[in-house]
């Protein structure tokens, strides 16, 4: 068999599209699976989907599990040194995977109390077991103004506000802890997925409250890094919801953030630009 071969049989590895020469991946379990296999088999993630891999925020979550297990106990403390303490560990290690740069507002050499790091785990350890675990399974308590993902978000929790670290700690909990529909309960509210949204919002015709699918690109992803999170996932719903697809929030946020993570904002809005909504749709 020769390269070519070879290149030519990948091809019906590739991801489909909704058209040939509309490069919009379609939004199917098949397409999901095709990425997820991809994120497993991709060394530079592979790791972190290792629980036993060590220094992972899996591997902490994974510890967190047990915490919640031990019924006696009503503290999700394992340590009474804030910085020892596993919740601790699990947003160091996301932080750093992540990149979302939680201790930005403070030098290397400050305290560990004036960190975001720091901050965001003592608040959140002022949660006991139950209500911790409460508020990752009804979201809508975990947006009120005192609620789980309220206290990670706050600026004055961590500096400054921090939606994105919010909805990956919130998202990675349920994925983690639960093993029933809780498990898919946040969208990540992610720059990649921000820029990559238009375009699905467009090609599926949503409006929703300040999105209209036939306003500029521009317009709709300015409204969604400004939109607060509780109306960022009812428009994701609604995207999922028109693409008559039975794929996950989880597998919606890996399939456009796989996909669409090696373009420039200028390269999605030319494939924004390329849909006609109108007279194109097959």
């Amino acid at each position: 068999m020769s390269i070519e071969d070879e290149i030519k049989a990948s091809k019906g590895y590739l991801l489909k599209f909704v058209r040939d020469d509309i490069k919009i991946p379609i939004l199917t379990i098949d397409n999901v699976a095709r990425v997820e296999a991809m994120i497993y088999m991709n060394s530079t993630y592979s790791n972190n989907s290792n629980e036993y891999s060590g220094n992972t925020s899996t591997n902490h979550f994974m510890r967190l599990r047990e915490i919640i297990k031990q019924t006696n106990e009503k503290s999700l403390k394992d340590d009474e040194n804030i910085a020892k303490t596993t919740i601790f560990k699990i947003i160091t290690t996301l932080d750093n995977e992540n990149s979302t740069h939680l201790n930005a507002n403070t030098t290397k050499d400050a305290p560990d109390e004036e960190k975001g790091r720091f901050k965001i785990a003592k608040a959140i350890l002022k949660l006991e077991k139950e209500e911790f675990i409460n508020h990752l399974k009804n979201i809508e308590k975990s947006l009120e103004p005192n609620g789980l993902f309220r206290i990670i978000e706050n600026k004055n929790t961590g500096g400054r506000k921090n939606t994105s670290f919010a909805s990956k700690f919130c998202h990675y909990a349920c994925f983690s802890l639960f093993d029933d529909k809780n498990k898919d309960n946040y969208s990540i509210y992610d720059t990649v997925i921000r820029m990559a949204l238009p375009v699905y919002i467009k090609w599926h015709k949503v409006n929703i409250e300040s999105i209209n699918y036939k306003n500029e690109y521009a317009k709709i992803k300015n409204v969604l890094d400004k939109m607060d999170y509780k109306l960022y996932q009812t428009v994701v719903d609604a995207v999922i919801k028109a693409s008559e697809s039975d794929i996950s929030k989880n597998g919606f946020d890996h399939l456009l953030w796989y996909y669409f993570k090696g373009k420039n904002e200028k390269e999605i809005e030319e494939i924004y630009n390329s849909i006609d909504t109108m007279n194109n749709r097959k």
